[in-house]
């Protein structure tokens, strides 16, 4: 099996928020092992905008018992701790989330200011028990193989 045709986009969104709070829809990970959540900063003035990016969780389907699970604020891989001013145009943050012993639902929430902030996000399931054996179970409108 190729590694690649094992995973799961559970969630993607791009939108501008201004005075509120962005969230991705709520991702059901119950048959993976991993998450990757990717997202990017788009152009205009971020790095000002943002007060918050980070990723929740819960045992609650909607969420409703939501707890902060990873924040760009908290130490990165090499062991630096990133502000949110660093977040800037046109850059990314990955969240790298071992699901094992975690609770089942996770969501991608990005708290902005005054100022709009562009903002592209996906979450990717990965290491899940079976492949996809379609296009709607990869999590996508579309599946194309070469």
């Amino acid at each position: 099996m190729i590694a690649a045709q094992n995973i799961k986009v559970a969630d993607a969104v791009c939108d501008s928020v201004n005075a509120a709070s962005l969230g991705t829809g709520i991702v059901d990970t119950v048959g993976y092992d991993y998450a990757t959540v990717i997202v990017v900063a788009g152009e205009g003035p971020t790095s000002a905008a943002l007060t918050a990016l980070k990723v929740q969780e819960g045992d609650a389907s909607n969420l409703s018992d939501a707890a902060d699970l990873v924040s760009f604020t908290d130490a990165d891989v090499d062991g630096t701790t990133n502000a949110l001013a660093d977040f800037d145009n046109d850059e990314s943050v990955i969240f790298e989330i071992d699901l094992k012993a975690r609770k089942r639902y996770i969501k991608v929430v990005a708290t902005a200011g005054a100022t709009a902030t562009e903002l592209s996000s996906v979450v990717i399931l990965s290491r899940a028990g079976e492949a996809a054996t379609d296009t709607t179970a990869g999590g996508a409108d579309f599946r194309i193989r070469a």
